[in-house]
C-alpha cells in the first residue's frame, strides 16, 4: 500500500513546504474574508530520477493574494499643476488650538 499524500508532503523539503503551504493558505483566507476577492495557492510538486530506484522531489508553493483597495484621496490642481490637499480658492479660517484653555463657566 502506498503513502497517503499528506504523509509523502509534510516530509518535502524537511516539513518546509508544509509550513510554506500553510502559511499561504492562512494569509490567503484572511485577505479573501477581508476584501471579498477571489484569490489562490499554488502547490507544484517536481519529481526527477535520482538513480538506484530513487527520486529527488521539490515542491514549490505560490500565491495569488488579493489585494485590499487603496483609499482614494483628493486633490486640486493649481494653474501651474500642483497638487495640493487643501483647496486653494479658499479662504483658511483663523482656527486656534483650544485644548489648554480653561474655562470661566465649568458648571454652565
Amino acid at each position: 500500500m502506498s503513502k497517503a499524500f499528506n504523509e509523502v508532503f509534510e516530509q518535502i523539503g524537511g516539513g518546509e513546504a508544509l509550513g510554506r503551504a500553510s502559511d499561504a493558505l492562512t494569509e490567503l483566507g484572511m485577505a479573501v474574508a477581508e476584501t471579498l476577492k477571489a484569490g489562490s495557492v499554488t502547490i507544484t510538486i517536481s519529481m526527477k530520477p535520482n538513480g538506484a530506484g530513487s527520486v529527488l522531489m521539490q515542491a514549490k508553493v505560490t500565491s495569488k493574494i488579493p489585494a485590499a483597495p487603496m483609499l482614494d484621496s483628493v486633490f486640486f490642481v493649481t494653474s501651474g499643476g500642483s497638487l495640493l490637499r487643501d483647496d486653494p480658492r479658499q479662504e483658511k479660517l483663523p482656527l486656534r488650538d483650544m485644548t489648554n484653555v480653561t474655562t470661566m463657566n465649568k458648571g454652565a
